[in-house]
């Protein structure tokens, strides 16, 4: 028995040790997902380190500035201390594709705001963006993984998300210098919407090839 035993955690233990190639082909769809979330939060990780630029473009300061990422951090916090009831009423696949069309939608409004008071407006998006992506991405990635995947599944999605960090401040800094604040805006927004594309036809797939 206790042969048997040992047997049984030593075919569990290999089952969990699985090479990122073996990982992509058994999540493919989830992977290609990625690409469409690192794209958005290029953007949104561009906007975050630049955002002093967009509002000076606006004739805004650093007291404005202050104000609107305000606004953004408190607008999350009813959507994330309801989201296990919103959870009860949508499909996962479906609540991060609405958080990455609310991600594009920010990016865009962004991007075509004409004073403080619109980029302030622009803002309360994030309720619908961040807010849900975050909570969200977790039952994502537990829905459609199998068990001993699972950390591997959210180690993955957070790299993605932090290299996304990288090269939105690089690429940011970049166009910023080269081509001024609102290139960098249009980018960013074109940019977003790839991605929201990307990830709606990926993420229903991700979570029927689980199924």
């Amino acid at each position: 028995k206790n042969s048997n035993a040992f047997e049984n955690i030593n075919t569990s233990s290999h089952r969990e040790n699985i090479s990122i190639y073996q990982f992509i082909l058994r999540y493919k769809y989830f992977c290609v997902c990625l690409i469409g979330i690192m794209f958005i939060f290029v953007f949104h990780n561009m906007l975050n380190a630049y955002m002093i630029h967009a509002v000076r473009n606006l004739g805004g300061n650093s007291s404005h500035m202050g104000v609107a990422i305000s606004i953004a951090a408190f607008s999350e916090l009813p959507a994330m201390a309801l989201f296990s009831k919103i959870r009860k009423h949508f499909k996962i696949s479906s609540l991060i594709i609405f958080s990455c069309f609310a991600f594009t939608a920010k990016a865009i409004f962004t991007a075509i705001s004409g004073n403080i008071l619109s980029l302030y407006l622009v803002q309360l998006i994030q309720a619908f963006s961040f807010a849900i992506y975050t909570p969200a991405s977790i039952y994502f990635v537990n829905e459609i993984m199998n068990e001993h995947d699972k950390f591997k599944g959210q180690a993955v999605i957070t790299s993605f998300v932090t290299a996304a960090a990288v090269i939105g401040s690089l690429s940011g800094g970049i166009i910023l210098d080269n081509f001024g604040v609102k290139t960098m805006l249009y980018f960013g927004a074109a940019l977003s919407t790839l991605g929201t594309v990307i990830v709606s036809i990926f993420a229903p797939r991700a979570c029927k090839s689980k199924s």
